[in-house]
């Protein structure tokens, strides 16, 4: 195991429970040294309890110990619904005269004034045959940013970066694949859409569904507990030789948003670029819910499967079984904590 030093520590604060991945650099190879999970409590109707920052301060604290993290480096990810995003294109320009340029730019597209986000230009592409500069505009609201680092000072750790979810999610699922594809992280209570072309986040979206809100409506049309609908989706899901159409029905309508929003994201993708998406990456912890790879990929006609973000991990071969079964729930804070390790 490498020296602790250089081991990196990725958190996921998520609206139903945080994850925890402590990765060290064993000769630019990330190797896992510990991981974690803290799951918020659910309200009658299988929802997320509201938890305060103080509250998620003491859990991250409390999960630290427990999993016997070895370093305070830290990175976390902002949620998508809080992100702005957008591809913007230049003429070539000096780096001077390129900064001055976005910020006009930043002014006319960003939600809030100018002053009260904090802006992260990332340049994709410079080509001279163009003539032309492409940048990724990623902004955040101050406010949010700050209300991040006070939950990981009060949590004793030393934030180093935040990111997005999506660039966290190439780290750990995508690598270098080129191909352009969707990648969909169907959490608790909300759905994130990522398109990916060339290794680059083209565009995301946010809806507020999730897997809550299939336990809600289990909850409502059988009149069983939430626990109880938690092991009907283990054991059925939409296999549909296991499920009955009762069953079905409620996973179909639950489903329908987030189907209606991938079908909508990869249009808007095609209409703008005339390129082809190839597959989609299923992650999140939702994203095992028997039968639905097959579902989703019977409507849009591509490969469909769940990601593996301990892939690109090395890790002792007696916790494969263990990793494997809870993949999907830490594909951000395996990517985040891939950050720095080349």
């Amino acid at each position: 195991m490498a020296n602790p030093k250089w081991s990196y520590l990725g958190i996921d604060i998520g609206t139903a429970s945080i994850k925890l991945v402590e990765l060290a650099d064993s000769s630019g190879v990330p190797e896992l040294a510990t991981y974690g999970l803290a799951e918020f409590p659910l309200d009658s109707k299988g929802r997320s309890a509201k938890i305060s920052p103080d509250e998620i301060a003491a859990t991250i604290r409390e999960l630290v110990k427990q999993s016997k993290v070895r370093t305070k480096k830290t990175y976390s990810a902002l949620p998508s619904h809080e992100i702005f995003t957008s591809i913007l294109s230049f003429p070539i320009l000096k780096k001077k005269e390129l900064q001055e340029a976005i910020r006009r730019e930043a002014e006319s597209v960003l939600p809030l004034p100018i002053d009260q986000m904090v802006l992260d230009p990332q340049v994709l592409e410079e080509s001279s045959a163009k003539g032309e500069t492409r940048i990724l505009l990623v902004a955040a609201p101050k406010s949010v940013v700050s209300n991040y680092d006070i939950i990981f000072k009060k949590a004793g750790l030393n934030l180093l970066g935040l990111e997005t979810e999506g660039f966290a999610l190439i780290r750990s699922l995508v690598g270098k694949d080129p191909s352009s594809m969707v990648v969909v992280d169907f959490g608790a209570s909300a759905t994130d859409i990522i398109v990916i072309d060339k290794t680059i986040p083209f565009m995301s979206r946010s809806i507020n569904v999730g897997g809550s809100d299939i336990t809600a409506a289990f909850v409502h049309r059988l009149g069983i507990s939430a626990e109880e609908v938690e092991q009907l989706k283990r054991d059925t899901g939409l296999n549909g030789s296991n499920s009955t159409i009762v069953n079905m029905d409620v996973f179909t309508v639950a489903l329908t948003p987030m189907i209606n929003e991938i079908r909508h994201t990869i249009s808007s993708f095609q209409q703008q670029t005339g390129g082809r998406v190839e597959k989609i990456i299923l992650t999140g912890g939702s994203a095992t819910l028997s039968g639905l790879t097959d579902y989703i990929a019977g409507i849009f006609k591509v490969r469909v499967y769940i990601g593996d973000p301990w892939a690109r991990v090395r890790y002792p071969i007696e916790l494969k079984g263990i990793l494997s079964e809870t993949a999907g729930r830490y594909g951000v804070a395996i990517g985040l904590a891939m950050r720095t390790i080349k």
